[in-house]
């Protein structure tokens, strides 16, 4: 149960941090926003192998199908990310 229920929190975070860069402009709240959805994602991941590995399944309950697994069938993401969602250069 553990599991699903952290995966139903990154349902839902994803799915209202993704509402919440739509409605707004502020470049530091974006890029707050933008790495925020990432470690969602990261968590999402990291759920979902677990999850598997157990032999469960999860439904999305707030993204669509297809976003889980879109998700979920992509690496990890590491670094920060910029105010439009792709990966920063450190100085």
């Amino acid at each position: 149960m553990p599991l699903q229920t952290g995966m139903t929190i990154e349902d839902l975070d994803i799915r209202d941090l993704l509402d919440e860069l739509e409605n707004t402009d502020n470049t530091d709240i974006r890029i707050v926003y933008q790495n925020l959805v990432k470690g969602s994602r990261n968590h999402m991941r990291a759920f979902m192998s677990q999850r598997k590995l157990n032999k469960g399944e999860y439904n999305a309950q707030y993204l669509r199908e297809k976003q889980i697994e879109e998700i979920v069938t992509s690496p990890m993401e590491r670094g920060p990310l910029g105010a439009d969602g792709r990966t920063m250069a450190l100085p």
